[in-house]
């Protein structure tokens, strides 16, 4: 059987180098790490992962919890994890949580000792929970309270959403509607119904809130929210002429409600959602949106882990990419 021995031999470096680069821990640079995954391929060598769990006390595995996994925007962010997280030797698992569950899943991940749990929730976990994390080394990102340890990212939807309605008033629109998708309670933890309401004013669009629709996600699904908010809308009989969503899943489900009754996108109304997602440019009309750079996002969560990060804020000022749905 190939050791460690046998690659480092081949690649002309030390056992310790062998060990950073399968272990994902600890500098080397990029002409070493190169030779050994080089000497790994061509030796066909495989780590014995689960002996070094038992000597560190914990996996290779990173956690990553959201709340819907029909979502592709997560999907996105985990790709560029998969990726980045491949150069370190790290396992990149995806667990769906909602408010009832999120306790019991914190628990299992903690029995299997994760080296790191990425919380992109909507929820929070209990506080208990910390100092066990803390005590295990078991990195986490959106598990502590702010600025207490970890990497923070601050998605900037305020820029893009200022872009819109900047956008929408110059071509004449004036009543933007917004699908917040959440509801109330979970909304306040959401800073794009803020920007809306604050750009919309700015730029002199309708102030009406009745063009607000509340929903239920993620009890539900997101496209499922899009298309029933969207008739929501409808039925309150009130003058809209451009909707701006929570999301594109929730955007693309609008879509498909204005299509089935007949209005006329962009024509009749504007559709915009936010994140970028791949499949936004491949429908008819292809999806305006907000960029927030998922491939970003997720090589950031990946660098702070092996770094073991402490607390520091990426901002990523999110952009307005015009497509068809909007005039």
């Amino acid at each position: 059987m190939v050791t460690r021995k046998d690659v480092a031999k081949k690649a002309g470096v030390s056992t310790a180098t062998v060990s950073r680069v399968t272990s994902g821990r600890g500098y080397v640079s990029e002409e070493a790490r190169e030779k050994v995954q080089k000497a790994i391929g061509a030796l066909n060598y495989i780590p014995n992962n689960i002996a070094k769990s038992l000597t560190q006390n914990r996996s290779n595995v990173v956690a990553v919890l959201v709340e819907d996994l029909t979502n592709p925007y997560y999907l996105q962010i985990l790709d560029a994890m998969e990726r980045e997280g491949a150069k370190y030797n790290l396992i990149i698992s995806l667990f769906a949580v909602n408010k009832n569950d999120i306790d019991m899943v914190m628990t299992g991940l903690i029995e299997n000792r994760v080296c790191a749990i990425i919380n992109l929730a909507l929820f929070a976990c209990n506080e208990k929970y910390i100092s066990i994390l803390e005590e295990l080394e078991i990195y986490t990102v959106n598990i502590k309270p702010r600025n207490v340890g970890e990497l923070r990212i601050h998605l900037n939807h305020a820029l893009g959403i200022d872009s819109i309605c900047a956008y929408l008033r110059d071509k004449g629109r004036r009543r933007l509607a917004y699908l917040a998708a959440l509801g109330e309670e979970l909304v306040r933890q959401d800073e794009r119904l803020n920007a809306y309401l604050v750009s919309r004013k700015k730029y002199g669009l309708s102030e009406d809130d009745r063009l607000v629709v509340f929903a239920n996600y993620p009890e539900e699904r997101a496209f499922a929210v899009g298309y029933q908010s969207a008739k929501r809308l409808c039925e309150r009989d009130v003058p809209f002429d451009s909707v701006l969503c929570m999301n594109d899943s929730v955007a693309l489900g609008a879509m498909k409600y204005f299509q089935e009754k007949g209005f006329s996108i962009p024509a009749q109304v504007c559709v915009i959602g936010c994140d970028n997602i791949f499949m936004g440019q491949y429908v008819t009309p292809s999806l305006s949106t907000i960029d927030v750079e998922t491939e970003r996002q997720g090589i950031a969560y990946i660098r702070a882990i092996v770094r073991r990060e402490g607390p520091r804020t990426e901002e990523i000022r999110a952009t307005f990419i015009p497509r068809e749905s909007i005039v």
